[in-house]
């Protein structure tokens, strides 16, 4: 993941901007070095937070926000997933909406399987990412 360089473009030490976040040290590292099973949106959100508002400060050529910068949307696994989290949701509640179990969602979100039709067509009333 690219948290690592958002924070340091900040010159924040990992100590400094855990007590900004709210986080643990350990946990902004584990994020950093992708260290972690699954994102939490909660967790992503609370590290994301004190960047969204200095974003285009910090790189101003980048199109975008800072959602698409840390999850690229160029697949649609990426797009599904940059949706959920950007929502907070986790991916559990998402496969709940969608009808799935939470390891076809896991399978969609790093496309290793495509949705079906009725799925698809849930995900496009949903967001439209179709």
């Amino acid at each position: 993941m690219r948290l690592r360089y958002l924070r340091r473009r900040l010159h924040e030490p990992i100590t400094s901007y855990a007590t900004v976040a709210g986080l643990a040290h350990t946990t902004i590292s584990r994020l950093e070095r992708d260290k972690t099973k699954t994102i939490d949106p909660a967790i992503l959100g609370r590290y994301l937070s004190p960047l969204k508002d200095r974003f285009k400060e910090l790189f101003p050529e980048i199109e975008g926000d800072i959602y698409d910068f840390v999850i690229p949307p160029k697949t649609f696994g990426d797009r599904l997933r940059n949706h959920r989290l950007r929502r907070g949701m986790r991916q559990k509640k998402l496969a709940e909406v969608l009808g799935v179990a939470r390891f076809t969602l896991q399978r969609y979100e790093s496309n290793q399987s495509k949705p079906n039709g009725e799925i698809m067509r849930r995900i496009n009333l949903q967001w439209g990412l179709g």
